[in-house]
């Protein structure tokens, strides 16, 4: 993630909340639920926190590490969770299989994780080599 996109993107998640969420008196409670396990690339929502930056928005949010995208997209869909941090294609395939209710607002990542592994024996040297398969 870039130097000037990890500084917004704290901001990015407190805008949303405070634009899709009834008006809070005081400070409203909000859950953050990571991909995977709390990383480098996770440290803008950290710092966010650990300056005040969510509390001066009037929230007080509550970062989990993660357990996969797809379980990270459950804990969204069911309310176990209010924003949670998920790969575009499990999002996709998830709404294309079952119509979950979640929606992608933002990204923030500068590629996605995605990749095909082949052993160099198996002949599979380009994306080409996939077709049929």
């Amino acid at each position: 993630m870039n130097i000037r996109l990890r500084k917004i993107a704290p901001a990015i998640l407190a805008s949303i909340a405070l634009a899709s969420s009834a008006p809070a008196v005081g400070v409203e409670s909000v859950k953050l639920s990571l991909e995977w396990l709390v990383s480098g690339r996770h440290v803008g929502f950290f710092v966010a926190q650990e300056k005040g930056y969510y509390r001066e928005q009037g929230l007080d949010v509550t970062i989990e590490r993660g357990y996969g995208s797809g379980d990270t997209v459950k804990r969204v869909a069911t309310g176990s969770s209010d924003f949670g941090i998920a790969d575009t294609t499990t999002l996709l395939s998830a709404r294309a299989n079952n119509d979950t209710p979640v929606m992608m607002v933002a990204t923030f990542f500068n590629g996605g994780p995605e990749a095909i592994l082949a052993l160099k024996s198996s002949g599979i040297n380009s994306a080409a080599d996939l077709e049929g398969m």
